[in-house]
């Protein structure tokens, strides 16, 4: 993880509003269940790859998403 000092709430929102974009889907809580949004790996992988851009948090394995059950076990894991 990055030194970097990360704001939870930003990183919450924006991962939030790009998974409603990639699942076409207007309903994405915090308490959603990856899996329900059935979003292929590709852009899962994708949505890691522009976590790190945007907030400079270095994500040594972007399969990690797929140990996440909900969103906010993501975020939580990216801004811990």
């Amino acid at each position: 993880m990055s030194e970097t000092m990360i704001n939870p709430t930003e990183v919450s929102d924006w991962v939030i509003g790009r998974i409603s974009e990639i699942s076409d889907s207007a309903s994405v809580a915090k308490e959603t269940t990856i899996s329900s949004l059935r979003i292929d790996s590709v852009s899962l992988v994708g949505l890691m790859a522009d976590v790190e851009d945007n907030y400079g948090i270095e994500i040594e394995d972007p399969s990690v998403v797929y140990q996440k059950k909900t969103v906010a076990d993501l975020v939580d894991f990216l801004v811990e």
